[in-house]
């Protein structure tokens, strides 16, 4: 008898004054390659699968999102795949609190942007699915990969409308492919996401001309009559310290916090946390000194005291404490 996927979430109950765990369980199982995910304003987790394939070697179907309660009752979640979010190589998600509006990521070198729009918040069986595409530029290419025209420069502002996918449950993995020959925006494997103060950062993590990645700034407008505003927020150089964006979140003075990854390019560097500005400043947070795994998943306790960060080979949740705003 073959094994199920060993994909899921775990949940940890994490006491911020004594510093120790209280609990820790399985919170769902079964699913394939779960990756960044994202918070709901509603206190659950929506976890994404980025696997392989589409179809597994037994025949299930792959390449959904779920949504996790964050519980500390122990118990194994029911794993119900939330399909009208589509099916693809998942990563991440950011949920407008305004609108309910949910933003995916692609992990995928030719990926493209989406989004659901239910029709009634909280609701993810009726909504549509769809790609970012840039006003006045059909299937524009935002990757500004070396030896290609540069399309867009950090720092501009380009206007943004959304196309309406279509059979996005097909299981051919086509539905990048699909969305760009409709008009929609590529870009260069997005991955973690945040939405912080009105508008979102998406990392998109060997993109630019060094392949050193990049991060976008979507400002929705609030209005379905008006394009939404995505900027190139930041685009590092050589000389830059940030390499390889992956996972992002917000730090509770205003910072993001990123997360690098590991790509064939730049082999021989070391995997930090990296801190940006408002402004585009990077600064150091932390280095792996153990080994070259990748960091991955931080996040802020709810006080702003303690930042909880994955390293991914080797399986370990740290709990890193301020204070923060002295500490940076």
């Amino acid at each position: 008898k073959e094994p199920p996927h060993v994909g899921g979430t775990t949940n940890i109950v994490y006491d911020l004054k004594s510093g120790e765990v209280l609990r820790e369980f399985l919170s769902l199982s079964g699913t394939d390659r779960n990756c960044a995910g994202g918070a709901t304003p509603w206190n659950t987790w929506i976890t994404c699968e980025e696997p392989a394939d589409l179809t597994s070697d037994r025949g299930r179907d792959h390449g959904y999102c779920f949504e996790v309660t964050a519980s500390d009752d122990g118990k194994l979640q029911k794993a119900v795949a939330l399909k009208k979010l589509g099916r693809f190589r998942h990563e991440a998600i950011a949920v407008d609190p305004s609108t309910g509006i949910i933003y995916l990521t692609e992990d995928m070198g030719d990926g493209l942007f989406y989004r659901f729009v239910p029709e009634k918040p909280r609701d993810f069986t009726k909504g549509k699915l769809q790609a970012l595409a840039i006003v006045g530029q059909k299937s524009a290419d935002l990757r500004n990969f070396k030896g290609q025209p540069q399309t867009v420069k950090e720092g501009e502002q380009m206007k943004a409308e959304w196309i309406t996918m279509s059979r996005t449950d097909a299981p051919e993995n086509d539905l990048r492919y699909r969305g760009f020959d409709k008009g929609a925006a590529r870009f260069a494997r997005g991955e973690g996401i945040q939405w912080t103060d009105g508008s979102m950062f998406i990392c998109c993590t060997n993109g630019g001309p060094e392949a050193q990645g990049q991060i976008f700034k979507l400002t929705p407008s609030g209005k379905a009559s008006q394009p939404d505003t995505l900027e190139l927020f930041l685009q590092p150089e050589s000389a830059d310290l940030l390499t390889n964006g992956d996972n992002i979140c917000a730090t509770p003075w205003g910072d993001l916090v990123v997360c690098e990854d590991l790509i064939a390019e730049h082999k021989g560097n070391t995997p930090h946390v990296r801190g940006v500005t408002q402004d585009g400043k990077i600064y150091n947070i932390a280095r792996n000194a153990l080994n070259r795994s990748e960091f991955a998943g931080s996040c802020f306790s709810p006080d702003g005291s303690t930042m909880f960060v994955n390293m991914q080979s080797v399986g370990y949740t740290l709990a890193v404490t301020g204070p923060w705003q002295k500490t940076v």
